[in-house]
């Protein structure tokens, strides 16, 4: 397996001033997404919205950030033969009768449709929402990569049922990272040679 970056672009700082003393909550990397590449990783996560003017951003969950340097990302990404996982970050069920819904589809499925025409060297894949995993934008592999995910929101480091803690789980992604990555990365990546990503938080602590 090799390394990859859940939500590679949330060491930006959230474009919704309010927000950005809590930025930490929202955070998953601390260094960019060269110096992701620098640690190992070889797929990157990208989480889009759109906004009021049909505009690109990176997202996760309410926290917002400018997606001016996305096409850099991917010629990027496509100059060293990457994979990249392009989501659309819609939590819960979507909704087809939903207006909104059905705009930020619209506007998600021409955006990867434009990717695939441009960057060739680029293994792309996901075209789903983050919430219910709603197809969007079929990218055209009969079979997506193995892909195994080692970070806070699915993984809980209490182990707990009790909904207070995992709360605090989900919150302080960097928690997990601190605790847990040397060992998933350890246990995922040495001597394995099964095709497929393991996309962690924070891959500067290893």
């Amino acid at each position: 397996m090799k390394l990859a970056t859940h939500n590679t672009m949330s060491y930006l700082s959230p474009k919704q001033w309010f927000l950005r003393p809590l930025s930490f909550l929202g955070r998953c990397q601390s260094i960019d997404y060269r110096k992701q590449y620098e640690k190992g990783s070889r797929a990157f996560d990208l989480r889009l919205y759109f906004d009021k003017d049909d505009n690109p951003e990176f997202k996760h969950g309410i926290f917002r950030y400018s997606a001016e340097d996305l096409y850099d990302v991917l010629r990027f990404a496509d100059s060293h033969q990457m994979a990249v996982r392009i989501l659309l970050e819609i939590r819960g069920n979507f909704d087809r009768n939903n207006e909104e819904h059905r705009s930020q589809a619209i506007s998600f499925y021409l955006l990867c449709l434009r990717f695939q025409s441009t960057y060739h060297n680029v293994r792309l894949f996901g075209g789903r929402t983050t919430g219910d995993g709603t197809l969007i934008y079929p990218f055209g592999y009969s079979n997506e990569p193995n892909v195994i995910h080692k970070y806070s929101s699915t993984t809980s480091f209490f182990k707990s049922d009790n909904r207070f803690l995992r709360i605090i789980d989900d919150w302080w992604p960097w928690l997990y990272a601190r605790l847990h990555n040397r060992k998933n990365i350890k246990e995922y990546l040495e001597g394995n040679d099964t095709p497929g990503y393991l996309y962690i938080d924070f891959i500067n602590i290893q």
